[in-house]
């Protein structure tokens, strides 16, 4: 055996990766050489030909030769080959003349790779190799926890029957007694009230609610108090907020403009409305995935409720970051760099798997081959087209092409829209036309009577015509001219100007108030055209590598092999592929293994803060396993046999003991379980950062609970935080309404975790740092709740101190205080009221009272 230099076998090892395959090829004998697509045909197509014929936008001739099937469509001069013939291929005689690539182009073909070329053709032209095979995932693969069907297992059988209100705590007891363990005795009410209105609708309950609570001794009073949260409006924007984060919901495109999306907030609002309403789960998916498939809304006479909220629910699909945002940045990487965010999301949000591991590879742990990260990708590519893109940018322009707004109508209502609405803009054309003369004149009117009153010198230069004039007298004009008030800004100023246009301007108020109004815009999705676009698998990610097409399917770990998923291919009037439609009901379908179980342990990460699976978004193999498998299940199946309802399930977890059971510490517990992962406890949980600004505002009595609407706007202040553009009422409206800008995020709300949103928040981390300590004590718009808290001591309270004190200590921590913390807040307050020598240091004792209670871990945590 013949020996080579190593730096040679490196070479040849690496060389089909680099777009060198040719040079293995060529030296095996001819009767033996294999030439494949992916390894030796296109590396030498990409470096010679693609540039011209590789962009579908702009393919020269019509002609595209990137895949086998292209090649055989061809362009204007007929198929590119003809396989088995490689004399009668034309790309193989354009190439051995000398006329393809043009003889300004590099690199050239050579000899050798024209040789391959050749021989490719002649042996069939076969397409490329797959480079995944779905026997990759093997029925032992299916076998795993997560990927089977979840099973309702019987409700165990515990000792401590008593403490048994719903059958979580059944299946909880049954391993807290295998490890001689139970539950906390149950949570003081007044615990408990706060527990409940902070996980239900994320704001503290008032003293007056508390005692209310308290003072009703009949049997069913938490069961009642459950339905009233359940049935508030506040618990829709609760409970969207933790949506929101699952699915990366933003105000702007991010990446590198990030510009606003006007419209995105109706996604928003859609989710509060349909939490609220306790919209079922799998509809509620089957509307965010293929809403604009549900129904015809292209050939209604007039868009119905439902139509927009249809519309308005695909929101879902446009929270992916977007660079394609201004022309000069739309580049198809950014293009496909959205659409694989918006297939790593939908599978993030709705199935827990972390598929954004197969875009470029086989995933490492999970039997997830690439071609299943492309195979969902196609149900998406008709109307995230990389080769037929409609841009992220909006410019607050309604046009034809309309971006990705729809406005809220028909085409045949903007077709009498437009009949309305034409003559009168023809009219106000009309009109407009006197007051450009009338500014014209106004104009040199105004000129001349400025004139008039400058140096006699230089009003004679002026007076002279410009030929006439001597050098010194020109040079006179140009010093003053441009002092002259002739901008259009003087002239609209100009008092006998605005006179003498306010008929012109009232005709055309009152012509512009008979025009149809724009209609609402919506921030949707849909497919561009009913045909399917091409879908190709990329060789190692890489764009620029495309693979085979594949067809739209689901994972094949996730599919029946007795009855796998076939796609159905829209019928010939169709207005749509139909292919989200079909995703839709696979996910939302109660035989999908995935969907539920990662809903239900969200939700009960949410109440309990941990999920049954820690890793809430990661259900694979990577991920932790459950520590309550048969629970989890039952949940699941659960959920699904009551209708999907997300109040349902808040009802199983929040009626159950282990919910209403105390935070207290039990040494002698914690010893077998410190962690607390089988729940003998409630964990004390700090509040998150939204909550945390709506219960300053709410404590201080002035949360503005208006609901709705375009997102309240963040400005730089002049230390650099980012702080609410508005003042008053209207910035005191809850944190969901708050334009959530990637990167102009409220800084007291990041201060406390709020995350800045990049593909999506799965789970929120509670960090403990001192700058949340410092936000507390000198964050502007703490201290402004903490004076108006204080200014309501003084007016509402009663008027001893010690009243006052017990008062305050009610209002903000939602208990009464002991005598010994009672007697030292009085001693406080009693010390500053006698020192304090005018009413500004009587405020500030006040406040200082008010900012002290505010600053409590008490206030900041829930038990």
């Amino acid at each position: 055996m013949r020996l080579i230099p190593y730096w040679i076998a490196v070479l040849l090892v690496i060389d089909s990766s680099m777009g060198l395959g040719y040079a293995t090829v060529c030296a095996q004998e001819p009767a033996k050489r294999v030439v494949t697509f992916d390894e030796h045909v296109l590396p030498i197509l990409q470096k010679a030909c693609l540039r011209c014929h590789g962009d579908k936008q702009q393919l020269k001739g019509e002609l595209d030769l990137r895949t086998p099937q292209a090649m055989l469509r061809g362009g204007n001069g007929g198929p590119a080959i003809k396989p088995n013939d490689a004399g009668e291929s034309s790309l193989i005689e354009m190439i051995k003349s000398g006329e393809m690539p043009p003889a300004k182009e590099e690199p050239r073909v050579s000899a050798e790779q024209l040789e391959i070329l050749t021989a490719w053709v002649n042996a069939g032209a076969l397409g490329p190799k797959k480079p995944i095979r779905d026997s990759l995932v093997s029925d032992e693969d299916r076998q795993f926890w997560s990927f089977k069907r979840p099973a309702k297992a019987p409700v165990p059988t515990v000792k401590a029957a008593n403490r048994v209100r719903t059958p979580v705590d059944s299946f909880l007891l049954q391993k807290l007694e295998g490890q001689g363990l139970t539950f906390n005795p149950d949570a003081d009410p007044r615990v408990l009230i706060r527990r409940l209105y902070f996980d239900l609708i994320g704001l503290p309950p008032t003293p007056e609610q508390i005692n209310e609570f308290i003072a009703d001794r009949s049997e069913d009073a938490y069961e009642r108090l459950v339905e009233k949260l359940l049935s508030s409006p506040r618990y829709g924007e609760r409970w969207a907020r933790h949506w929101l984060d699952a699915v990366g919901y933003a105000d702007s495109n991010g990446r590198r403009g990030d510009e606003v999306r006007n419209w995105a907030w109706r996604y928003r609002d859609y989710v509060i409305q349909a939490i609220n309403s306790d919209k079922p789960y799998d509809q509620f998916i089957v509307q965010q995935l293929a809403g604009d498939e549900l129904l015809d809304w292209r050939a209604a006479e007039k868009l119905s409720p439902e139509m927009v909220e249809n519309l308005v629910a695909t929101g879902f699909m446009r929270t992916s970051r977007d660079a394609t945002d201004t022309e000069i940045v739309d580049m198809v990487d950014d293009r496909f760099a959205t659409l694989h965010d918006t297939v790593e999301v939908t599978v993030n949000s709705l199935l827990g798997l972390t598929i954004g591991c197969a875009r470029c590879h086989t995933h490492k742990y999970d039997p997830l081959p690439q071609s299943d990260f492309y195979r969902l990708e196609a149900f998406f590519t008709p109307a995230y087209n990389p080769k037929n893109w409609i841009p992220a940018n909006h410019r607050g322009v309604v046009t034809e092409d309309q971006l990705r707004y729809l406005q809220e109508a028909t085409p045949a209502e903007l077709k009498k829209d437009e009949v309305i609405n034409g003559p009168i803009e023809s009219a106000i054309a009309e009109l407009k036309k006197p007051i450009e003369t009338l500014k014209e004149t106004h104009r040199q009117r105004m000129r001349a009577e400025a004139i008039t009153k400058l140096p006699a010198p230089v009003q004679q230069a002026f007076a002279k015509a410009p030929a006439a004039r001597t050098p010194d007298e020109q040079k006179l004009v140009d010093e003053h001219e441009s002092h002259l008030p002739t901008s259009d800004r003087q002239v609209k100023l100009d008092p006998q100007y605005q006179k003498a246009i306010k008929p012109f301007e009232a005709a055309i108020a009152s012509a512009k108030a008979a025009r149809v109004p724009l209609r609402p815009l919506i921030w949707a999705l849909w497919d561009l055209e009913p045909k399917p676009a091409e879908t190709h698998l990329l060789i190692r990610g890489d764009l620029q590598t495309p693979g085979p097409i594949v067809q739209p399917g689901v994972p094949v770990v996730l599919d029946d092999p007795a009855q796998p998923f076939q796609i159905q291919t829209p019928k010939g009037n169709a207005s749509t592929t139909g292919y989200r439609t079909q995703l839709a009901r696979w996910i939302a379908s109660d035989q999908n293994p995935l969907t539920a179980r990662v809903f239900v342990n969200r939700i009960w990460q949410h109440h309990f803060g941990r999920g049954i699976v820690s890793t809430v978004h990661d259900f694979g193999k990577t991920g932790t396993t459950p520590t309550h498998p048969e629970l989890l299940d039952w949940l699941a199946v659960e959920f699904m046999e009551r209708g999907w309802s997300l109040k349902s399930l808040h009802r199983t977890m929040v009626l159950s003991s282990a919910y209403r059971q105390s935070a207290e510490f039990d040494e002698s517990q914690s010893r077998v379980d410190f962690d607390n992962k089988l729940l003998w406890r409630k964990a004390p949980r700090r509040v998150e950062a939204e909550v945390l600004r709506d219960a300053l505002l709410a404590t201080s009595g002035q949360l503005n609970a208006a609901m709705f609407g375009p997102g309240l706007p963040v400005k730089k202040a002049p230390d650099g935080q980012w702080v609410t553009a508005e003042s008053g009422v209207v910035a005191n409206r809850r944190s969901i309404y708050l334009l959530n800008k990637r990167t102009e995020t409220l800084t007291f709300l990041t201060t406390f975790d709020a995350p800045r949103m990049e593909l999506d928040c799965p789970e929120r981390y509670c960090s403990t740092i001192p700058q949340q300590s410092l936000a507390m004590l000198n964050n502007p718009f703490v201290t402004t709740q903490a004076e108006t808290l204080a200014a309501r001591i003084v007016t509402e309270a009663p008027t001893d101190s010690r009243g006052a004190a017990s008062w305050a200590f009610e209002r903000v921590l939602g208990r009464v205080p002991d005598s010994r913390e009672l007697d030292v807040l009085t001693e406080y307050l009693e010390g500053e009221l006698k020192n304090a020598t005018d009413p500004a240091m009587r405020k500030l004792a006040f406040f200082q009272l008010a900012h002290t209670l505010l600053n409590t871990n008490e206030f900041l945590y829930v038990d």
